[in-house]
């Protein structure tokens, strides 16, 4: 029975450690993170990845937006959505809602500038298709 004991502890411990690893942060958006609606691909890890972080680079030409994310894992990924001369805006959410022209006052400055600490988190299929980002809402 010690012997039992002994190992439900040290395994107690060792899964508290690895959850340790990991800020409250991350581990509360990992649960919480939902594929939104408008996403054609299938939902299983082989065909979709999602990264969410701070936004650290925002930049709309005329064939395609770049967003670049600082992600909550440490690591720095630019989605890139194609839009060939047309409207990006239909693969953008504000809060998992389609983003408006008031929600864009939110994310950037009247000169296209991301305001500080704006966060998003963007789904990206294996299949080519374009992303869809959908920016964070301030808490407040």
């Amino acid at each position: 029975m010690v012997k039992g004991a002994a190992f439900s502890l040290g395994l107690a411990l060792v899964l508290g450690a690895a959850q340790a690893a990991y800020p409250d942060s991350v581990r509360q958006r990992e649960s919480r993170l939902r594929p939104p609606s408008t996403l054609d691909c299938p939902r299983d890890r082989a065909n979709l990845t999602a990264y969410s972080g701070s936004v650290i680079k925002y930049a709309r030409g005329s064939v395609q937006t770049t967003v670049q994310i600082k992600t909550d894992w440490d690591t720095t990924e630019a989605i890139v959505i194609n839009h060939k001369g047309s409207d990006p805006t239909k693969w953008f959410l504000y809060g998992g809602e389609p983003l408006t022209p008031i929600d864009w006052q939110s994310i950037a400055d009247a000169g296209g500038q991301l305001r500080p600490g704006i966060r998003a988190t963007a789904w990206v299929c294996s299949d080519g298709s374009n992303p869809i980002v959908d920016w964070e809402r301030p808490k407040k």
